[in-house]
């Protein structure tokens, strides 16, 4: 199981009457490590892209025993090299959580890659 959890060192999502505005943390049960690692640098630049390491900015904590369920990107910014399993995980995250411009940004990406040697992915999308 796959299980992430963001660390604001700013105000915003963790502010108000909630757990999480005392806590400083949100947890996000079944999310994956990476595309989470994704839509945190895309809630913050609008740019769909992996950021390695962050400092100064919030940042995400893995439990203990999770692993990854898609492959990191080896190249941060060059989403032409991602695979489809971690496009399509960035949609389904995206539709999970109501992101509509992440959803358009993450489509306008597919028509640029080959079709996926395992075409069940093109069911969720």
């Amino acid at each position: 199981m796959s299980s992430a959890r963001i660390l604001s060192t700013s105000k915003g999502p963790s502010t108000g009457d909630w757990e999480e505005a005392d806590t400083r943390t949100i947890n996000l049960e079944d999310a994956d490590p990476t595309v989470v690692n994704v839509v945190v640098a895309w809630l913050y630049t609008g740019r769909i892209h992996y950021v390695p390491e962050v400092q100064g900015a919030p940042v995400m904590e893995v439990q203990p025993g999770t692993q990854t369920t898609v492959t990191v990107p080896s190249s941060p910014e060059d989403t032409e090299s991602w695979s489809w399993e971690l496009l399509v995980a960035i949609y389904i995250f995206a539709d999970r959580y109501f992101m509509q411009r992440l959803k358009k940004k993450v489509l306008a990406l597919l028509p640029s890659k080959p079709a996926p040697h395992d075409s069940s992915l093109l069911n969720h999308i």
